[in-house]
């Protein structure tokens, strides 16, 4: 579990389903949903102003964008955004019907 400095506190919830895919790779696309969720994480961490950045921001970023290098080699290169939309879509798709089978 990777510790998220306080200023980054609205990227949170998307780092953490990152890390659920990552630990469960049943799933075929389970490596792109946590690379679209770090990416989604990383694009609001740049956009949060630099005013309300601590002195842990910069090297967390940092951190996060050299793990996205690492997995962009797991994500297919011919996907564009739409299909790695559609792909992640199909995800959570599989796992609301999982949890409705559960209930």
């Amino acid at each position: 579990m990777v510790d998220i400095p306080e200023c980054f506190k609205k990227m949170t919830s998307f780092i953490r389903r990152a890390e659920e895919p990552d630990k469960d790779t049943s799933h075929p696309n389970s490596k792109l949903v946590a690379f679209v969720c770090r990416q989604y994480a990383m694009e609001l961490g740049i956009a949060e102003p630099d005013s309300t950045k601590g002195p842990e921001a910069t090297p967390f970023l940092l951190g996060l964008m050299d793990r996205l290098e690492q997995d962009k080699a797991l994500v297919p290169a011919e996907l564009s955004r739409e299909q790695q939309r559609e792909q992640v879509l199909a995800f959570a798709d599989d796992v609301f019907a999982k949890a409705d089978a559960e209930d």
